[in-house]
C-alpha cells in the first residue's frame, strides 16, 4: 500500500503533548495496533481505492501511523479506512470538524484550530458577498467571529478574550 503523509493536513492541527503522545506511544508498543484505537482514515485523491492504483494520504490517525512505523509496529489492514472527498478544501474542513468535536482540546487550543480553519470561513463570507452582490438571494449570513466561537464551542465573549490574550503574545496570560 502507498500510504503517506501530506505535511499541509498534518500541520492543520495542533499536535498532542508530550504527555498524551507519550501514552499513545506506550500502549501501541505493550499492545500493537488494536482496533479499539480506531481506523486510520486514508483519502484517495482522484477517487481512488484499496483496490486501485495511486497514493492514499492520512487525514485521521497521523501520530498511531507514525509511532508504528518508528517501532516497527505491524498495521494490519484492517486498520485503514477509506473516506471520500471530493477536493483537498473538503478534506480540510473534515479535520477539523472532527477534531474539534473528539480531541480534548484546551479552550485556547481550540480556539487555535479554529483560527487555522477562519480563512476557510472567511472564503465563504466573501462568495456570500459575491453571490448577494450578483442579485442572489436566500443567502445565509456568515459572522465569522460567531461562527468561530461556536466552533470551538465557547462564547462570542470568550472567544474575543482569547483572540485578544492571543495577540498581546504574553505567555504568561
Amino acid at each position: 500500500k502507498d500510504i503517506r503523509i501530506d505535511k499541509e493536513l498534518e500541520k492543520l492541527l495542533p499536535p498532542l503533548s508530550e504527555k498524551d503522545y507519550g501514552m499513545l506511544e506506550q500502549s501501541l508498543l505493550k499492545n500493537g495496533f488494536k482496533e479499539c484505537f480506531g481506523k486510520i482514515k486514508v483519502w484517495f485523491p482522484g477517487g481512488g481505492s484499496f483496490n486501485g492504483r495511486g497514493a492514499a494520504y492520512i487525514v485521521d490517525g497521523h501520530n498511531r501511523y507514525m509511532i508504528c512505523k518508528k517501532h516497527n509496529i505491524a498495521l494490519p489492514c484492517y486498520c485503514y479506512e477509506a473516506v471520500h472527498f471530493e477536493s483537498k478544501e473538503k478534506v480540510i474542513e473534515w479535520m477539523y470538524e472532527n477534531q474539534l468535536a473528539r480531541r480534548n482540546l484546551s479552550e485556547m487550543d481550540r480556539y487555535e484550530t479554529v483560527e487555522k480553519y477562519s480563512a476557510f470561513l472567511k472564503e465563504m463570507a466573501r462568495k456570500n458577498q459575491s453571490d448577494g452582490g450578483k442579485g442572489l438571494s436566500n443567502l445565509t449570513r456568515i459572522n465569522t467571529r460567531k461562527e468561530k466561537a461556536k466552533m470551538a464551542r465557547t462564547s462570542d465573549g470568550n472567544y474575543y478574550k482569547l483572540d485578544q490574550i492571543k495577540k498581546s503574545g504574553n505567555k504568561e496570560i
